[in-house]
C-alpha cells in the first residue's frame, strides 16, 4: 500500500479507505493483507484483468481520435518472424513510410506459434505477418501468396534423381 500510495503521489490511508470502499460496493474481498505484504484475490484479479481492459480501450479510442483528426499520424505495430522480417519487411516499410510519411511503422519480431496470436489478441502488434496460423474466431486473416516447397540439390549431388526416375515422377 505505501508503495502505491508513493507512486500516486497520495497518502497510505486514502489507498486503503479507496480500496475498502471499492470492496464494500462490490461485495467482494479484492485483497489479502498479511504480514508480507498484499495480494490479489480472485476476484482482485479479475477487476484489476478489467481494468487493464478498459484503459487499453480508452487508449484505443484516443489513437482513433488522433487519427480522426489528422489520418496522416499514428502508429502501426507489425509482429513477423524472422524470415519475413528479414526478406519481405524492408520494401514493405520502404513503400508504406513513402506514403504515408507521419505514421510509425514499428516492427516487432514475432516467435512462431501460438504466442504470435497471442500478441494480437493482447494488442501488443496490429497487424501479423507470417505462415497462417489456422483459422481464429477472433481475427481475419488473408493469404497474401502461395509458396510451394521445393528441394533443391546441386545438379551432380547424390541426391539427385536420374533422369529417368523423374520423368516416371512427373
Amino acid at each position: 500500500m505505501a508503495k502505491a500510495a508513493t507512486k500516486l503521489g497520495i497518502s497510505h490511508p486514502a489507498i486503503s479507505k479507496t480500496i475498502s470502499d471499492i470492496e464494500g460496493t462490490l461485495g467482494v474481498r479484492l485483497l489479502d493483507r498479511g504480514s508480507q505484504g498484499t495480494e490479489l484475490t480472485a476476484h482482485g484479479e479479475v477487476l484489476r484483468r478489467c481494468g487493464i481492459n478498459i484503459f487499453d480501450e480508452m487508449q484505443q479510442g484516443l489513437n482513433s481520435l488522433e487519427y480522426l483528426s489528422d489520418p496522416n499520424s499514428g502508429e502501426v505495430r507489425l509482429g513477423c518472424t524472422d524470415i519475413i522480417l528479414n526478406s519481405l519487411v524492408p520494401p514493405i516499410v520502404q513503400r508504406f513510410s513513402k506514403e504515408h510519411p507521419g505514421v510509425q511503422l514499428d516492427v516487432k519480431f514475432a516467435n512462431p506459434g501460438e504466442h504470435q496470436v497471442q500478441q494480437l489478441r493482447e494488442r501488443k502488434i496490429d497487424l501479423l505477418m507470417t505462415r497462417a496460423p489456422g483459422p481464429q474466431d477472433d481475427f481475419q486473416s488473408e493469404i497474401l501468396f502461395d509458396e510451394p516447397f521445393v528441394f533443391v540439390v546441386g545438379a551432380n549431388s547424390q541426391l539427385r534423381e536420374p533422369d529417368e526416375v523423374r520423368s516416371r515422377i512427373s
